[in-house]
């Protein structure tokens, strides 16, 4: 089969169009539902097609020209597509896409958790800006025949494809970049397979580094709505100032509204939500990580913003919870906060928490597969669904930021 028509039904996570061929399910990236398009079977497997988008023959009014030139475009059959695969949502309206990663997140609960969350799910938070908003990139380096590639991975995650800007990074990243390829001399300082990031802060300008930051390279300091935060540059921090900042906000009125006496902060990084949280109660706030460095730099935060209410212990979450929530604050009203990465809450970190039982939970997510799975897990445990919501802090991509509050019945 050459080409196929196909009417697109819906969007699935990740940004891929779904629809179906003699029964089966096919995915097309670059569409929108209600769309009819023609495309080709890029593979095949057992249970679903992937397939390549040829041709919009009825396009929908959400339908808009991608800003970049790397973003996914129609190709021909037999064509070796060269495209981004980072953004999943450039041909749509930001409207449309903020709609279409609601009914997603909607149905991940429904499918991962056996949950409807329509009671407690608020409307999506919208990123302001929806492009230039990362303070953060991370290119790959590949060398052919003298040539050397700066880009992000392509589909195969083995080919980099050579991009001089992303529109998604803050105009002084891009301007940098720009800078950097003006002279020839840069590339001879890249070697195959290396890996090069580019940070910008208000504070500290743009910096970067080749593979890992410098020793001498100490702390980034980002201005956040808790205040000025240093970082160790190799740490994870949030790449969308305007999204950390309603987060925030959201944790400061969860406690506002519940006035717990303490709150125990577990992935607490350099301690953002801690010194946040801090500010809202009259308790103490225990911020616990494994990573040695950035507990160093939460301490030092607190310290610099005068939050003395804050203690910082490196340890693993789940030894710190049983000995806290087990202890003589067992009485008190505690307030959980976790910012896990991707994986989620390991068991016995989950298993401490059920046993110790804090007041409420408030679970903030990059990952909404895995944070269903605890979810669940911490329903079992007695727990209910007060409130969930999306914040978009990736536009653009497939990906986004959720932030759910949960209480002990």
């Amino acid at each position: 089969m050459d080409s196929f028509e196909l009417k697109i039904e819906k969007t699935a996570f990740g940004g891929a169009g779904v629809g179906r061929l003699n029964g089966k399910v096919v995915f097309v990236r670059g569409t929108i539902p209600g769309e009819t398009v023609r495309a080709f079977i890029h593979s095949e497997k057992k249970d679903y097609i992937s397939g390549k988008l040829m041709e919009v023959i009825e396009a929908s009014p959400s339908r808009n020209e991608p800003t970049c030139p790397f973003a996914l475009r129609p190709v021909r059959s037999g064509t070796t597509d060269s495209f981004c695969p980072g953004c999943s949502y450039q041909h749509m309206s930001y409207e449309r896409e903020l709609a279409e990663k609601y009914l997603q997140f909607s149905e991940i609960f429904s499918r991962f958790a056996g949950l409807d969350v329509t009671n407690v799910m608020e409307q999506p938070a919208a990123s302001k800006p929806f492009m230039g908003y990362r303070n953060k990139l991370t290119f790959h380096t590949n060398i052919e025949r003298g040539i050397v590639n700066l880009g992000y991975f392509m589909e195969d995650n083995q080919t980099v494809l050579d991009i001089p800007q992303c529109p998604l990074a803050r105009k002084e990243i891009n301007d940098e970049l720009l800078k950097l390829r003006a002279n020839p001399g840069f590339f001879h300082t890249l070697k195959d397979g290396m890996t090069f990031t580019i940070r910008y802060t208000e504070n500290d300008g743009v910096i970067y580094w080749r593979n890992k930051p410098g020793i001498k390279l100490k702390y980034l300091r980002e201005n956040t709505e808790a205040g000025t935060i240093s970082v160790p540059p190799g740490s994870f921090f949030q790449v969308n100032r305007f999204c950390m900042d309603i987060l925030i906000k959201k944790v400061l009125g969860i406690i506002n509204k519940t006035q717990p006496d303490n709150v125990i902060d577990i992935y607490c990084g350099a301690g953002l939500f801690s010194i946040a949280a801090a500010s809202g109660i009259n308790g103490k706030v225990t911020g616990i990580d494994c990573d040695d460095e950035t507990i160093k730099a939460a301490s030092f935060n607190a310290k610099k913003l005068g939050s003395s209410k804050c203690k910082f212990i490196s340890s693993r979450a789940d030894k710190v919870i049983r000995d806290f929530l087990n202890g003589k604050n067992r009485e008190g009203r505690t307030l959980l906060i976790t910012d896990p990465p991707r994986a989620g809450l390991d068991a016995k970190t989950l298993d401490a928490v059920a046993l110790g039982g804090p007041k409420g939970i408030i679970y903030i997510s990059c990952a909404p597969d895995t944070l269903c799975r605890d979810l669940k897990y911490l329903l079992s445990a007695d727990y209910e669904i007060i409130s969930t919501q999306l914040v978009d802090m990736f536009p653009r991509t497939s990906h986004f930021e959720s932030i759910t509050y949960l209480e002990r019945k």
